[in-house]
């Protein structure tokens, strides 16, 4: 009994799962473009995630875990304008990204860990880059960094969580 109480635990060995962008993720409000955002971020992701890729010729290992990500729903920043005639205002819609992680045991495919996060540029941020003529951030360039951040911090969390 006491040996088991006082172990030290096996440590976790952690593998690349599946990098996923959903297929209903479009970005709202892209009339114009025909980017392929889903190849170019899902490359980009795996890139983030530097995890090893598991053999399956290996020895069965009892602490071997999959991470799975993915990418629920993404929207590009985008300014608008209405016009009624005499009235007209402005439509705003900021850079949103939701993202999610998936930690699962491989084998028998209990799922350890899960976590969803949703990011939002600020709004102080976002009339910043408008007023200083920074369109890049509010498209592309800022759905990217609010990647890297929100896999960062899913990544850390998952890492306390797991090593704890």
């Amino acid at each position: 009994m006491f040996k088991r109480l006082f172990a030290k635990p096996q440590k976790i060995r952690l593998y690349k799962g599946a990098v996923v962008i959903a297929s209903n993720a479009q970005p709202q409000l892209d009339f114009f473009r025909s980017t392929d955002y889903a190849a170019c971020w899902q490359q980009k992701l795996s890139e983030i995630l530097s995890l090893p890729e598991r053999d399956k010729s290996g020895a069965d290992d009892n602490e071997a875990h999959y991470l799975d990500l993915m990418v629920y729903d993404y929207q590009l920043g985008c300014v608008e304008e209405v016009d009624l005639g005499y009235f007209g205002f402005p439509l705003f819609w900021r850079p949103k990204v939701s993202i999610g992680v998936r930690v699962y045991r491989v084998r028998d495919g209990r799922t350890r860990y899960s976590e969803t996060l949703r990011m939002a540029m600020p709004w102080r941020s976002y009339f910043k880059n408008l007023a200083l003529f920074r369109h890049h951030l509010l498209d592309e360039k800022g759905i990217e960094r609010m990647l890297y951040q929100g896999c960062l911090r899913l990544l850390q969390n998952v890492h306390d969580d797991l090593y704890r």
